[in-house]
C-alpha cells in the first residue's frame, strides 16, 4: 500500500527535530490510510502524531486555523512554527483537491505521501 514503511521515507524521524519541543507532525487523510499512516509514523519515531481526518474538497476540519497556523506565525520563519503536515492522499485528482483548499500550503512543510 505504502511502497515501503515511514522508516525509509524521511532522513530523521517527523516531530524530532533540533528544537526540544517540536509540533507534533500531521497527517492528513481519511479511513484506513490515516491510520495506518500514523502507525507507521509512530513505529519510526515520531512520539506524538496528529491524525487529521479530512477529505479533499469537503470543509475544513473543526478547528482548521488551530491545525494549521497560530495567531503570530506569519511573524516567524517556517510559517506555522515548523509543523509538517502529511497528506496521504495518491490520486492526482484528490491531491489538485488538497493544494486548492490549502491556501497556506508551504513546499517546505507541506508534503504528498502514498
Amino acid at each position: 500500500m505504502f511502497g515501503g514503511t515511514a522508516r525509509g521515507r524521511f532522513p530523521s524521524p517527523c516531530g524530532q527535530a533540533s528544537d526540544p519541543h517540536p509540533a507534533p507532525p500531521q497527517v492528513w487523510s481519511t479511513g484506513h490510510t490515516l491510520g495506518a499512516w500514523e502507525k507507521e509514523l509512530r513505529a519510526a519515531g515520531a512520539s506524538d502524531v496528529l491524525a487529521v481526518s479530512w477529505k479533499p474538497g469537503a470543509p475544513p476540519p473543526e478547528g482548521w486555523r488551530r491545525l494549521t497556523k497560530r495567531k503570530a506565525a506569519a511573524e516567524e520563519p517556517g510559517g506555522r512554527h515548523g509543523v509538517v503536515r502529511l497528506f496521504a492522499f495518491g490520486k492526482e485528482k484528490a491531491r489538485e483537491k488538497v493544494r486548492t483548499s490549502v491556501r497556506d500550503w508551504d513546499a517546505q512543510l507541506d508534503w504528498f505521501v502514498a
